[in-house]
Order: structure tokens, then sequence, then C-alpha cells
């Protein structure tokens, strides 16, 4: 038995991934709802720390199903401040996290 997919079915597949894969930005400013920010989070996301900014309260990552994707949580200052991949963070980094 052999099994035929049309081509046109080929194409709607490449479409409905294509359109479906997206990922987000969420900033959270100082002061800003990080509770709010990791409810609205769909996996893919990344959710973006004010630096030097303090954020008080619990949080709880809700789940959001089976998924392979990661939300990622990370300061928003710019990379060539952090330490490179693999680097620790070092008492010469504090003012660029949160």
């Amino acid at each position: 038995m052999r099994l035929r997919i049309p081509v046109w079915g080929t194409a709607v597949l490449t479409v409905l991934v294509a359109t479906t894969a997206h990922a987000a930005t969420i900033a959270v400013p100082a002061g800003g709802d990080f509770q709010a920010a990791l409810g609205a989070a769909q996996p893919g996301d990344v959710i973006t720390l004010e630096p030097n900014a303090t954020y008080t309260g619990n949080s709880v990552l809700p789940y959001k199903g089976d998924t392979s994707e990661y939300t990622t949580i990370r300061s928003a200052a710019p990379d060539a401040v952090l330490p490179p991949v693999d680097v620790r963070i070092r008492p010469a980094y504090p003012a660029a996290l949160p």
C-alpha cells in the first residue's frame, strides 16, 4: 500500500506551519505585572524584565500544555552588556539584571 499526498496538500501544510510559528516578546516595565505576563505568555514567547527593577510577590508559570518550546524570561538589557553564553553572572553585572 502506497500513500499519496497531493501537491496541494503539501502546500497547505506548509502554510499552516508557517502561520502558527510565531513568538512574541512581552516587555514588563519596572513596577509592571510580572504574573500577568507569565499568564499571557505562550510557549516560545520571551518575557523581558526591566534592568535594575524589582518585581515582588510570588510568581507561578502556568502549565501551557505538552510542548517542546520554552517560555524564556530574561533581562531587557542588550546582549552586549550581559556575559556571553555559557559564562556565569559575576558581581560586575547587577545593574543589567532585574
